[in-house]
C-alpha cells in the first residue's frame, strides 16, 4: 500500500518541477573551474553577459564555497532560493489539485490545519 501512495505522489509532481530540480542538480554538478561553451546570446553578440559566471557560482555554492560563489556572481544564492521556492509552490499547487479521495497529498505537504 505504501508503494502505491509513493507512486501516486510521483505522478503528481509537475514536469516543470522535475525540470527545475534537474537543472539545479546539473548546474551544481559542474566543475566551477572549467571553462566551457556559453549559452548566453548576448555574449555571442559580443556584449557583456549579465549572467556571466552564474552557473559556476551555483556550483561553488553547492560545494559550500560561499565567499567564492559570491565573488563569482552575487545572485547565485537568490537564484537558487527563487527556483527552490518555485518548485515547492508547483508541488503544493499540484497536491492541492489532487482528487479529494487521495489522502497522500496531506501526508506529503502538511498544512497548518493538520497540526491543530
Amino acid at each position: 500500500m505504501a508503494h502505491a501512495r509513493g507512486g501516486s505522489f510521483l505522478r503528481r509532481v509537475p514536469v516543470e518541477a522535475v525540470f527545475w530540480i534537474a537543472a539545479l542538480v546539473g548546474v551544481a554538478s559542474l566543475d566551477p573551474q572549467a571553462e566551457g561553451i556559453t549559452l548566453c546570446l548576448l555574449e555571442h553578440l559580443g556584449l557583456p553577459c549579465p549572467g556571466e559566471g552564474l552557473g559556476r557560482a551555483i556550483a561553488l555554492l553547492a560545494r559550500g564555497q560561499f565567499a567564492a560563489s559570491w565573488a563569482m556572481h552575487p545572485l547565485a544564492g537568490p537564484a537558487v532560493g527563487m527556483i527552490g521556492a518555485h518548485v515547492i509552490r508547483l508541488c503544493r499547487r499540484s497536491a492541492a489539485a489532487a482528487p479529494s479521495g487521495d489522502q497522500s497529498s496531506h501526508a506529503s505537504f502538511p498544512t497548518a490545519a493538520s497540526h491543530v
